[in-house]
């Protein structure tokens, strides 16, 4: 899933396999099943080097579709990015 163009089109390019859009709009049945979630969320939203607003900046809720897809699809592992301040919100 990607929402920036340029992103989308190199991944395409060099995965060869069609990126979905961005991943709220995604159904996660649609998605196939996987036995691992690679997955990430803009961190300076969490971050203490950002605004640390976590869930509040919208950015931050981008966390919640993850969640919603790992219930959907319950693969048997996952990985997200470390954000120090992440637990704490």
């Amino acid at each position: 899933s990607e929402i920036d163009p340029h992103a989308k089109a190199s991944y395409e390019e060099n995965f060869n396999f069609k990126v979905s859009g961005d991943r709220t709009k995604v159904d996660a049945k649609s998605i196939p099943d996987h036995d691992l979630l690679c997955a990430g969320f803009p961190c300076q939203t969490f971050s203490i080097i950002g605004k640390s607003q976590g869930f509040e900046d919208t950015r931050g809720t981008l966390f919640f579709d993850i969640a919603r897809i790992l219930k959907e699809k319950t693969p048997k592992a996952f990985i997200l990015e470390n954000v120090k301040s992440l637990v704490t919100h």
